[in-house]
């Protein structure tokens, strides 16, 4: 191994080339490497893995054939120390042999990087046709448990156990660089994120696509026992939460806020899958689990994203869409940068929303307005109507327009800078006077003002 305090491993590759992956001889040395160097595992602190649920599927012997009897008696011991206490000796490997519990023994391997500040897991626990089919496979068990030891031995009585040391973790799903827009193909089970709340020190999380399956989840100690108790866990430490394209109902996010007391940085992009939503989703419940946050918020992005997994229509009828607002952050004293769309913060109606100058934070220094909601049935805020029918004479966009202008006409003391996202193929002629007209008012005041036009 070269000298290196990071490694990466990808099992997809490796199960789908077989021993000639460059990932294999890549994952295969590190073993080795760390088995016979008592520094290696002190020395790593980030590790990166893909397809973790694929180690399954390996070749026989691919992690040990190359170990010498030594290197196979010091990854056996490794394993035993890692089972459980009150669980029987788990399977030991031999040379030659399959891997009886692969799982096992990539988990005991882990459990030996003490220093381990970063992890990086890449996963999935059900795609696009499974939902279609309406299947609730078991999903990752290989990740579900490494989470489930590492958070467990992290708070075990024993200093410096696995996990201990953990400031960053990340749960990602497949994305191909070409299209970003196929991570929606892929659903993660909660299991992968609350086990994340207890360890001691972690700092970061960002978690992708986690479905609760509308069923509020609960946040909860890790424990070696796998039945589930009704004591919730908090995070002291926890700084930064960012949750991307994450199904989650008011009160599975309410969890998560719980859990979370001292958060500075909270990213929350959440989607709405139109052909199984049965309720509104209530801002004013959302509003209520931001409360515990008002001393320790600087910097928040909240989003709300329309998503059919179906060919149902956005615009047909029922008991779905959003009800309320995020409404007053002006007692948010240390929050400075805010992301978040007018229906969101103002409410669905443009008619009787306040001025953004009564519900921002006076120390706001930073503010984007997204437009993540531009297609939905009867939205007021892009200035027309989708039915044709209405008689006023708003310009597109006028109502953001209005509101922004308004804004900064009352001069906001900190605000530095104030950015537009308009979600439109073609900005057109009306899009250049907006931005033109924006950009000006800006300038009359002192902020910087852009407009972005996103496909």
């Amino acid at each position: 191994m070269a000298a290196s305090d990071s490694i990466t491993w990808d099992f997809d590759q490796a199960r789908q080339m077989g021993a000639k992956a460059s990932s294999s001889s890549t994952i295969t040395s590190n073993v080795r490497d760390l088995l016979r160097d008592p520094r290696r595992p002190q020395a790593i602190q980030h590790v990166t893995l893909r397809g973790v649920a694929q180690i399954r599927h390996l070749q026989r012997g691919f992690f040990t054939k190359k170990l010498t009897p030594d290197e196979i008696k010091t990854l056996n011991k490794w394993i035993s120390e890692a089972q459980p206490a009150e669980n029987k000796p788990g399977p030991t490997c031999s040379q030659g042999q399959d891997e009886q519990d692969a799982s096992s023994l990539l988990i005991a391997v882990l459990s030996e990087l003490a220093n381990l500040k970063t992890l990086e897991v890449q996963t999935f626990d059900r795609t696009a046709e499974d939902e279609e089919a309406q299947l609730h496979p078991a999903g990752d068990q290989v990740t579900a448990r490494l989470l489930q030891h590492l958070t467990t031995c992290s708070t075990s009585t024993a200093p410096g156990g696995a996990g201990h040391a953990l400031e960053t973790a990340r749960i990602l799903v497949p994305r191909p660089e070409d299209d970003p827009e196929d991570e929606m193909d892929y659903y993660v089970y909660p299991t992968s994120l609350t086990p994340l709340f207890s360890l001691p020190n972690i700092q970061r999380i960002e978690a992708h696509r986690i479905d609760d399956g509308r069923k509020p989840l609960v946040v909860v100690p890790a424990t070696n026992n796998a039945p589930a108790t009704t004591t919730t866990t908090t995070s002291q430490t926890l700084r930064e939460l960012r949750l991307v394209r994450c199904q989650l109902t008011e009160e599975s996010l309410a969890a998560v806020l719980a859990a979370s007391p001292n958060l500075t940085t909270l990213h929350c992009d959440l989607v709405l899958d139109a052909a199984h939503v049965s309720d509104w989703f209530d801002l004013d419940t959302v509003r209520e689990s931001l409360d515990g946050l008002r001393g320790s918020l600087e910097d928040f992005s909240f989003a709300l994203n329309l998503w059919s997994s179906t060919a149902i229509d956005c615009g047909n009828g029922g008991s779905w869409g959003i009800r309320g607002s995020l409404g007053s952050l002006g007692d948010f004293g240390r929050l400075t940068r805010l992301s978040v769309s007018l229906p969101v913060l103002l409410g669905w109606y443009v008619r009787g929303s306040a001025k953004l100058a009564d519900v921002l934070p006076a120390g706001l220094q930073f503010l984007r307005i997204t437009n993540e909601m531009y297609f939905w049935w009867h939205y007021e805020w892009n200035g027309f109507g989708w039915d044709k029918k209405r008689d006023d004479e708003t310009p597109r966009w006028g109502w953001i327009e209005e509101k922004i202008v308004v804004y900064l006409d009352s001069r906001p003391g900190s605000l530095e800078e104030v950015v537009l996202d308009i979600s439109t193929s073609d900005g057109g002629a009306r899009g250049v006077h907006l931005r033109d007209t924006l950009v000006s008012k800006g300038q009359d005041v002192g902020i910087k003002v852009a407009v972005n036009f996103k496909p």
